[in-house]
């Protein structure tokens, strides 16, 4: 198995924001994620994955995608920042060390 652990961060100023639930998808897999770090445990290879957040009348805001190829016991981090203004994509990045 590999690990993905994803940390989907929102500003402490987006007061509103905190009460969205990001939505993250792996290869079609849905889960409810509040913001924070999460752990998933996946098979090694490569994996679509895809996160945004339900905000008043826009279901997929921020919506990003990247995708990343596993090995056998690897672990990867992606981490998921909202973007500045609502229309526009989050930043979705792997990164080798949480940077918030």
């Amino acid at each position: 198995m590999g690990v993905l652990k994803i940390k989907v961060w929102v500003s402490p100023l987006a007061i509103l924001l905190w009460r969205c639930t990001p939505i993250i998808d792996i290869d079609g897999e849905q889960y409810d994620s509040p913001w924070g770090l999460h752990t998933f445990d996946v098979t090694p290879e490569r994996h679509l994955i895809r996160i945004w957040f339900p905000y008043v009348t826009m279901p997929m805001c921020g919506l990003n995608e990247i995708k990343v190829a596993l090995r056998p016991n690897e672990t990867k981090r992606l981490q998921y920042t909202m973007p500045p203004i609502m229309f526009m994509k989050g930043q979705l990045l792997e990164v080798n060390r949480f940077t918030v």
